[in-house]
């Protein structure tokens, strides 16, 4: 009887070992998953691609999946709305001859319209630069999991070392861009505002606008100058970045 139960118990031994062998095996693999896994989210494009793929992982560690990739899926789609603002036909052209010809003299279409593309364009920065901060980052799994261990492990993926890089370079790229489509915004409205404002002082011949006198030629100029130098300040920011 004795040895029965030493046998017994022997037996429950060594399926609790095996278990926790299982277990901890389980737990490497889930997190090798994982890491996997966020390395090739870190290598898509996120001014077009999506994160939203298919899901590779099971049981709680999902919910640490489910998380890197809402988080970066969410930030993907506000980027593009940003950009698709900035380059868009219409955002492009608003200079241009044909749309000076369309919309003069009082420009109430391109100015409404200038006016529009600003205002969702910084609603649309402004969340995406809240988004990068780093204590908002950590607390997006807290509505998730209260489990401490699936926590670390989110934060620990979501703010490692190439991560944290993509998130700095993000961020400045963001603060650039803003301050570049800003200013070319300001000042194409200046510039529309000033044809309105003297609609006897130019015309329009051959493709071009042409002034009827040298100081309201210079004040234009000077506005299309500025456009220029915003644009070349910036490609400059971009190509030594």
């Amino acid at each position: 009887m004795k040895n029965k139960t030493i046998k017994r118990l022997f037996v429950f031994i060594v399926f609790d070992i095996l278990l926790i062998g299982l277990l901890y095996l389980y737990q490497i693999f889930s997190i090798n998953q994982l890491k996997s896994e966020v390395r090739e989210l870190s290598n898509l494009d996120i001014t077009k691609d999506r994160y939203n793929s298919a899901n590779i992982c099971f049981g709680s560690y999902r919910i640490v999946e489910d998380t890197i990739k809402d988080y970066l899926d969410d930030f993907a789609v506000h980027l593009q709305n940003a950009s698709n603002l900035v380059t868009d036909e219409e955002f492009n052209n608003i200079l241009s001859y044909k749309n000076i010809e369309v919309d003069s003299p009082n420009f109430e279409v391109s100015l409404t319209y200038l006016e529009s593309v600003r205002e969702k364009y910084n609603k649309e920065v402004e969340y995406l630069l809240g988004r990068l901060e780093e204590d908002t980052i950590k607390s997006a799994i807290n509505s998730r999991t209260n489990n401490a261990y699936y926590r670390n492990l989110y934060v620990e993926l979501m703010l490692e070392d190439n991560m944290l890089l993509e998130f700095y370079s993000t961020k400045q790229l963001l603060v650039d861009t803003k301050k570049y489509v800003i200013t070319y915004i300001d000042t194409s409205e200046e510039l529309l505002n000033f044809l309105k404002e003297h609609p006897d002082s130019w015309f329009l011949e051959e493709g071009e606008v042409k002034f009827k006198n040298h100081d309201d030629y210079n004040s234009y100029l000077t506005l299309l100058n500025k456009i220029q130098e915003n644009e070349d300040k910036y490609s400059s920011k971009k190509t030594n970045s």
